[in-house]
């Protein structure tokens, strides 16, 4: 079982933006994996403009193919996704390509679907191919599980 910790959804958007708006009633919950946290935190910071893009993206319930997507390459990994960040050029003219790999938990909560999404690892790459090597990392994370007994029960924001 691996550790989690709770990011603070709305207080960044709120911080970000100034306003809530529509999305003030969400039943999103935003999680990130404990150990890589530090670097999926820098990664937000660095990209806070197309990380707001994504977050309105899931917010509106929908995926898109530039912003954040299913990452389905096999049964395993059928609730993978990914977060879609660029950064610079290379001396070959194309972007270094940033992945913030995510896991998507569904739970009914009175008779309306809450989605939970752990932003558990980060991927840099030199092109958005799937490779061998990728699909295995997304299997992997694919195999993760958190426990949320502790938010069900109100006992704190670390698992």
């Amino acid at each position: 079982m691996r550790e989690k910790i709770r990011f603070p959804l709305l207080e960044w958007i709120k911080q970000k933006h100034h306003v809530l708006g529509q999305f003030k009633d969400t039943d999103l919950e935003l999680y990130l994996d404990f150990e890589n946290s530090p670097l999926i935190f820098e990664i937000i910071e660095e990209n806070s403009d197309k990380f707001s893009r994504i977050l309105f993206e899931i917010l509106s319930g929908r995926y898109n193919e530039h912003l954040y997507r299913k990452e389905v390459v096999s049964a395993v990994a059928q609730n993978v996704t990914a977060m879609k960040f660029a950064k610079g050029k290379l001396e070959n003219r194309k972007q270094l390509n940033i992945r913030i790999y995510c896991k998507e938990y569904f739970k009914e909560k009175d008779h309306q679907q809450n989605k939970r999404i752990v932003m558990a690892e980060v991927i840099e790459h030199k092109n958005t191919d799937m490779d061998k090597k990728l699909r295995t990392f997304i299997n992997k994370i694919g195999t993760y599980e958190y426990d949320f007994s502790d938010i069900e029960t109100g006992n704190g924001n670390k698992t």
